[in-house]
């Protein structure tokens, strides 16, 4: 894999639509693996790429997990670790760029509304804010 390519990986995880309440990215041990020798891949939840820890491969809410080159995609939700911070390793055939794509099916979570008010905080949404408390929805 060439190096320019893992960059951009980054870049696309970081501007990827999300909740913001946690940014999500998948790093792979090394980003230019030999080729045909296994590199493990983790993936890791925090803000700002400051990791907060690894999460496991989850069944229900994946909707895909592949390996993408220019020439084939690999489905890699047949190897990757029900309930294991270690996803998967993946083995990449053969000199070239690779994408490891993971798509989920959103998973709606419940809050306090006092952790609500301070994850708006938080992420700067002071508008979002200020409207539950104007309208007495704050608590």
């Amino acid at each position: 894999m060439t190096r320019a390519f893992w960059p951009s990986v980054l870049v696309l995880a970081a501007l990827a639509p999300v909740g913001r309440a946690h940014d999500y990215w998948i790093q792979p041990d090394t980003f230019c693996p030999p080729v045909g020798k296994p590199v493990a891949v983790r993936v890791f939840v925090g803000d700002h790429f400051k990791s907060e820890g690894e999460r496991p491969f989850q069944q229900k809410p994946t909707v895909a997990f592949r390996l993408v080159s220019s020439r084939k995609t690999i489905d890699l939700t047949t190897e990757a670790k029900e309930g294991k911070t270690l996803m998967t390793e993946i083995v990449c055939p053969e000199r070239g760029n690779y994408w490891i794509a993971l798509e989920r099916a959103p998973v709606a979570i419940t809050l306090a509304a006092d952790k609500f008010n301070r994850y708006l905080e938080d992420e700067g949404l002071k508008p979002i804010l200020e409207e539950r408390r104007k309208t007495k929805e704050d608590g």
